[in-house]
Parts: C-alpha cells; structure tokens; sequence
C-alpha cells in the first residue's frame, strides 16, 4: 500500500521542445502512431531520446510516420546494434507542515537505463532495457514520507526489467510486437481515459514518462491509403491461464487537420471499457478529447462516512455502479513572439464519475489502497506554459504549470527550469508549492498507535506537503 501515492505529484515534468522532430517521428513508427512517411536520416542522439522517451514532445508534436518506410531507413543509416544509455542524478527535498527547515527529508538517488537495440535485416528488431534504482542514503523515514515521495520500498537498490520486445512484420502489411512493450494512447496531456492497457496512470508530473512496458502480443495493421490504423492486442500481463488473457482493439483514422480513434478493452472479471479521443487543429489551436465509459467488473465507489477511532469505528458503504464515464477536453495554443520563438499554453479540464465531491473519504481510500493520485476527485483543471529557447537563451526551456483539484480546492503550482549544459549533460531545476486546505495535494492523515492492532503498533501519520525543490542531471551514456 502506498499512503503516499500524492507524492507523485512532487516530480514535475518538462523537457526540451528543441528535441529533434524526426525523433519524434521514430518513436510514433515504432510503437504504433503511424500514418505519414518520413525520409530524415536519425542521429544516434535522436536514437537515445526515442527510447528514452520525452513527453513534452508528445506535448508539442503531431506528427504521425509510416511504419514500414521509416523502419528501412533508420536500418539502412544506422548500425544494426546500439548499446547505450542513460543516467539520472536527483536530489530533492520536501517540507512538510509543522515541520522545520532542518527536518526536511533529504532524497538523492540515481536511476539508470541501459539498452540493447538490435535490428538484424530492415524488416526484424530486437530490443531490451533495464532500469537500475539506488538512493544514496539509507530512508530512516517511512517511505511515504521521502523528499520526493515516489519511492514506496526501503531497498537501496532496485532492478527491473522496463522493456523485452521482438518486431517484425508480415509481408510488410501486418507488424507484429511481442514480448514486454509501451503502449503509449491519449491525446490530451495530463489525464487520459482512453489508456486502457496501463494499468499504472500516466504521471504527468514526471520528467519522463517512468512506466515499464506491458507483456502482450501487439498486431498493427496501417493502411496508407486512407489514412487508417488498425490494432489488435492480447495482454498477457498477470494471465496465468488463456481465459485470463485481455483483448484490445483500436482503430485510428486521419481526417482532414485532425485524428479520431475508438478502443474496446475486454478482460475476465474487469470492466468493459470504451473510448472515443478525437483532436482537431484550427490554426494556432488544437483542441483534443477523449471519453470514456466503463461498466460492470469492478467499478465502485464509496458513500457515507469513515471514523478511524476503534470505539467509535464507522467505515463507508462500497456502492457498485453499473456505468462511469470520464471525459477529458483541452485546449493548446501556440504563441508566436518575436522572430521565431513560440510559447505553448495548455488548459485542460477533466471530468470524473469515479472521483469524489470531497476529501472526507481519502482516509479510508488510503488504507483501501485506493487513493489514486489525479483521480480522486470529481472535477479537475490544469494549466501550463512552456517557452522553449526564449529569447538568445537557447539551451534554456522553462515551464510552468498548475493543477487544481476542483472538488476538494486544493491544487499544486510549480515553476521547471532545465538548461542544456553540455552536449549530453543536462541540468532540471525545480520548485512548487501546494495550496489549499486538506485534500489531494494537502492531504494529512494521523492514525494513533494500537498495539492491539497489527500494523498500527506504530501507528500512521502522514503530513501534509507544503514546498517542493529539486535539482537533477541527465546523461546520455
């Protein structure tokens, strides 16, 4: 359980706009968004960065690449084995409510990703990464109550395995993935319903998008000629038998100056899900949805009221439904200034039949395991600016962004700086504040200790955030 799952919000994300559009191209080919053929030569630079991922690009970008042309390309320029990586170091603290600046938890760890990319014939890759976690300071606090709050285990260091994966295709009409894969869906930035194979959100909050890929069998059918993309998915992940396999499809068409995709999930014992995620460019704007109804498996939610003292124990009533639905709708506007910069301005509201009027509840989501970050409220807004390169500072990107919780009034605002310092070093600063009174990004819960009681010998407290900063650096092995 993780009581401190707020704490994802601590990590906020941003990277340069400047990274290179044809890499973005790549990583739309070779994980399933691809419509239009490109004939860029990649560098070994624009290598690293697709298989690292970057989601400000997903923030800036449009534009879709045809699998099979651009697969032969990268082949015929690049080496038919990469071996690379990348490195980050991250220090971080958090003050907390009725704490002291000298007891603000101190959180320095690194992450490191290695890769093998293989690509044998232009019509065959292979491809591995691993993920190695180590904090350089022995946690003598809870987990949940770490500088950056993202860490919900004490090991110093950690491995695993974030990508396994063989493609190939079928008479260059069919492309077949299999193994440990990202499946990466949604249009709109922050909240995306139509994510139906991830079982971990997206965290928008994140430098770089940290989920580890899904074991399945992946079939992408595109066909050029109008536009379409068609995919068929068997998740493996958790199936101990045939019967617990899940099943996606998904259809994908282009229209004129916009996309529209619908999706069907369907798996033993979980919910059906539906989605629909459409976004439209009109000039200088973009305007992105997506919606989503669920029904039967597991969908619930939780009414009445939850009192922890053990004289006066009141716990809530589990209320099953038979529909929800989730709605996102934004708005991205790209601000032209000066000769050639730009400023893109993003405003998002979501909608969550799932969520909560309140915060009376968190609490008892908490102990449940429930208290899913950017998803326990009933209505939530965010907000961002980032201004790649502005003026002659061009190894600079700055970005601000706000997310507020509309049902409980509490929210987190937060300033990002990252400034390329050499060829493959890069340094990311960062502050925020949370505001509001108790709720999802002030959230406080204090549980006495009862001896009587297995797992509150000690009891349980957790303090609300107050300020974040941080300070990280990225190399590219």
């Amino acid at each position: 359980m993780r009581l401190a799952a707020i704490g994802l919000v601590a990590c906020f994300a941003f990277t340069a706009h400047a990274q290179n559009q044809e890499q973005q191209d790549r990583e739309a080919s070779l994980f399933g968004d691809a419509s239009e053929p490109t004939t860029e030569t990649p560098r070994s630079s624009d290598r690293d960065r697709s298989i690292f991922g970057a989601p400000n690009d997903k923030q800036l970008s449009n534009a879709p690449v045809a699998e099979n042309r651009l697969e032969s390309t990268l082949v015929e320029k690049q080496d038919p084995l990469a071996i690379g990586g990348r490195l980050y170091l991250r220090t971080g603290s958090r003050y907390f409510d009725d704490s002291s600046l000298g007891d603000m938890p101190l959180n320095h760890s690194a992450q490191l990703f290695v890769y093998g990319d293989a690509r044998p014939t232009n019509r065959l890759r292979a491809f591995v990464r691993t993920r190695f976690d180590h904090d350089f300071i022995e946690q003598r606090v809870p987990a949940n109550q770490t500088a950056l709050g993202t860490s919900g285990s004490n090991e110093q260091t950690r491995a695993q395995l974030d990508q396994l994966w063989l493609k190939f295709d079928v008479d260059r009409k069919a492309y077949v993935t299999i193994g440990q894969q990202p499946i990466r869906w949604g249009s709109a930035r922050i909240w995306n319903p139509t994510d139906f194979v991830n079982a971990q959100r997206l965290d928008p909050l994140a430098i770089f998008d940290i989920r580890p890929g899904i074991p399945m069998f992946k079939v992408h059918v595109p066909i050029e000629s109008s536009g379409t993309n068609l995919y068929a998915i068997a998740q493996v992940d958790g199936a101990e038998r045939l019967s617990e396999t899940g099943g996606v499809i998904r259809a994908e068409q282009t229209l004129p100056q916009s996309e529209l995709s619908a999706t069907m999930s369907v798996r033993k014992d979980q919910p059906l899900r539906l989605g629909l995620d459409y976004s439209v460019g009109i000039d200088v704007f973009e305007l992105r949805f997506e919606g989503a109804a669920i029904r039967g498996g597991d969908v619930h939610r939780w009414t009445g009221t939850f009192n922890p003292d053990l004289e006066n124990l009141t716990i809530p009533e589990r209320v099953d439904l038979d529909w929800a639905f989730q709605s996102t709708i934004g708005l991205e506007w790209t601000i032209g200034y000066g000769d050639q910069e730009s400023a893109y301005w993003t405003i998002e509201y979501f909608h969550n039949e799932l969520g909560y009027s309140d915060a009376e509840l968190y609490p008892w989501l908490a102990l449940t395991g429930e208290l899913n970050p950017l998803y326990l409220g009933r209505h939530y807004l965010a907000t961002n600016i980032i201004l790649p390169r502005p003026g002659s500072f061009n190894d600079l990107t700055v970005l601000s962004s706000g997310i507020w919780n509309l049902s409980d009034n509490t929210g987190i605002v937060r300033v990002d700086l990252q400034v390329q310092v050499l060829t493959r070093l890069s340094v990311f600063m960062y502050a925020s504040t949370y505001l509001g009174d108790q709720g999802e990004f002030r959230f406080a819960f204090d549980l006495p200790a009862d001896p009587a009681v297995p797992g509150l010998e000690d009891g349980i407290e957790i303090k609300s955030p107050i300020a974040d900063i941080g300070f990280w650096l990225s190399v590219a092995l």
